[in-house]
C-alpha cells in the first residue's frame, strides 16, 4: 500500500469529497494485452469510449464491485473479491483462455488526478474464478508472506536477545 497524498487527505475532510475511482488490471499468460477496467463511466476526451485515462493507459468502464482484503462485511477477510459484469463475449473468452497464474492489480485514484495512485494492491493472485454469465466472480489473494523465503540467519539469545 502506498502513502496517501495530502491532496487526498484534504479531499476526504472536505464537505463533499470526490468519489474515488477504482482501476483494475487483469494480467495472465496467453492474454495479448491485460484487461483494464475502471469504475468511472465518464467519456474519454476525443473518443466515444467511456472510462479513465491513467498513466497513458485507457481503463474502459466496466461495472464491477471490488472488496479490498480485510474489508469484509461483519468479519475481515484476507482475500479480496472482484465481481464483474461481463457484457462483452471477448472478455469472457480472454479470461477462459488465460494460462498460468492470473494476477490482478487494484488501484484507487482520484478523478481529478488519475495519474496519482493513492492506494494499490499489486500483482495479487487470482485464487479462484467462476464465470456465470453475465458475471465473473474472482477471489483474489494478496501475497502470502508465509510462502516467502525466510531469513537464513539463526536466531539465538546472543544475536537477538529480545526474541526469546
Amino acid at each position: 500500500m502506498q502513502d496517501i497524498s495530502e491532496d487526498l487527505v484534504r479531499e476526504l475532510f472536505a464537505g463533499e469529497p470526490e468519489e474515488p475511482v477504482l482501476l483494475i488490471t487483469l494480467s495472465a499468460d496467453g492474454l495479448d494485452d491485460p484487461i483494464r477496467a475502471a469504475s468511472h463511466d465518464g467519456r474519454l476526451a476525443g473518443t466515444t469510449r467511456r472510462g479513465v485515462l491513467s498513466r497513458g493507459e485507457i481503463f474502459d468502464f466496466a461495472p464491477f464491485e471490488f472488496t479490498w482484503a480485510g474489508a469484509g462485511e461483519g468479519e475481515p477477510s484476507r482475500d479480496a473479491k472482484l465481481e464483474m459484469f461481463i457484457r462483452d463475449g471477448d472478455v469472457a473468452r480472454a479470461i477462459r483462455t488465460a494460462t498460468g497464474q492470473p494476477t490482478v492489480t487494484a488501484e484507487m485514484v482520484r478523478l481529478s488526478e488519475p495519474d496519482v495512485v493513492e492506494m494499490a494492491m499489486t500483482d495479487a493472485e487470482v485464487a479462484e474464478a467462476e464465470i456465470d454469465a453475465p458475471k465473473a466472480i474472482a477471489t483474489i489473494r494478496s501475497r502470502d508472506f508465509a510462502a516467502e523465503p525466510a531469513c537464513k540467519a539463526s536466531y539465538n539469545p546472543s544475536r537477538t536477545p529480545g526474541a526469546y
